[in-house]
């Protein structure tokens, strides 16, 4: 798996982000202009970078095709079956993983763990590991990301079963790994297949 990373966001201003577009596809450009605000352009645009820059190098195209969808909204490749991507982006940086597996990621600033939120979104096990630790701040936000991870990764959506979604994951197949930086924590979801 590759992961990349782009964490100096704040370096690109609106004339910054201007003469990046050309480097998009037309298809990809439309979707950035859609963010109001240049936080959103400036996440989307530099995360679909990080992925296009990866493509090239992969496969020596300029342009990555128009994305295809599946069931769920998951994006992918229709003539780059093994090309499995996913990207993510915050406040803090932006976020793409490669693999020739399914794979998917998350990124997230260090988010407050509400005790409301905590209670809404984790298992009772989870709550434990959450207020027993030392900075519970940095284990909530690293159980969100492996929980976003998942989710993108199967392009199911979060669906009703919250609390349990990393239950039961190594029979399934699926392996999770995080990483923290100081400002964010980045967690990654693989499917092996055989």
């Amino acid at each position: 798996m590759k992961i990349f990373i782009n964490d100096h966001l704040e370096d690109i201003d609106e004339a910054d982000l201007q003469g990046r577009l050309v480097e998009l596809p037309a298809w990809r450009r439309e979707v950035v202009m859609q963010y109001k605000f240049l936080s959103g352009r400036r996440e989307s645009a530099l995360a679909f970078l990080l992925l296009q820059e990866e493509f090239q190098r992969e496969t020596g195209l300029r342009f990555l095709p128009p994305f295809a969808t599946g069931e769920h909204g998951k994006p992918y490749l229709p003539d780059y079956p093994h090309f499995h991507f996913n990207l993510s982006h915050c406040a803090k940086a932006v976020a793409c993983a490669v693999h020739n597996q399914p794979v998917g990621i998350d990124i997230e600033r260090i988010r407050k763990a509400e005790t409301d939120l905590v209670r809404y979104t984790m298992s009772e096990a989870e709550q434990a590991l959450i207020f027993e630790a030392t900075n519970p701040d940095r284990m909530f936000t690293r159980l969100w990301t492996q929980k976003e991870a998942v989710v993108k990764l199967t392009g199911q959506g979060i669906g009703d079963n919250l609390h349990g979604l990393l239950e039961g994951l190594e029979a399934q197949g699926i392996t999770v790994e995080s990483t923290e930086a100081t400002e964010y924590i980045y967690s990654t979801a693989v499917q092996i297949t055989v």
